[in-house]
């Protein structure tokens, strides 16, 4: 089994924390009340990454006026400071990994289609739960297959082949193989 190897690994990787700095200043910055958008485009602008995607996401169909946006701050004033701060999250944790195997852009489309449809549904019920904080756990749900991918690619890629191949679930095959399941690697 792999799984003692995995934690150990994991208990000496200090990357996640310092890669979502900015993310979660972010995320505090937004749910002050007396913060103004100067002072979130002065953190985005020094991520040229996010800058870049704020932007892209301001002119996309979804967020589109009648005018292009060029400026970051105008492109916060159109998206809120809810979508900045999920956004940055999203961008932030997309941008911890470069993956070996996983396809990234389907990884992306799950992650934030399951956000974004965790976030409506809670809107339709009446159980309250914070927004941000849904958002947040949904957009990390599946942080163990980033991890897992990164640091035991070859060996992961093994147990990824045998759940598609054999059409068995993941967690099974994670179980069976490594000892461990991605949800326990990325809690």
């Amino acid at each position: 089994m792999y799984k003692a190897k995995i934690f150990k690994v994991l208990k000496n990787t200090h990357v996640l924390p310092t890669m979502l700095t900015v993310a979660m200043e972010i995320n505090r910055m937004t749910a002050d009340p007396d913060t103004t958008i100067e002072q979130i485009e002065a953190l985005i602008k020094n991520d040229m990454t996010l800058t870049a995607k704020v932007l892209k996401i301001a002119n996309s169909p979804t967020f589109a006026g009648t005018r292009r946006i060029v400026s970051l701050n105008s492109a916060i004033s159109r998206l809120g400071l809810a979508e900045i701060s999920k956004l940055s999250l999203t961008v932030s944790f997309l941008n911890m990994f470069k993956p070996n195997f996983i396809d990234y852009e389907k990884f992306w489309i799950h992650s934030i289609s399951v956000a974004y449809i965790a976030s409506k549904i809670n809107d339709m019920t009446t159980v309250g739960v914070k927004t941000d904080k849904l958002f947040t756990s949904a957009i990390l749900h599946d942080l163990g297959i980033m991890i897992l991918d990164q640091y035991f690619g070859s060996i992961y890629k093994k147990v990824f082949d045998i759940a598609l191949t054999k059409n068995i679930d993941l967690t099974l095959v994670e179980q069976n193989v490594l000892g461990t399941t991605h949800a326990e690697v990325g809690a």
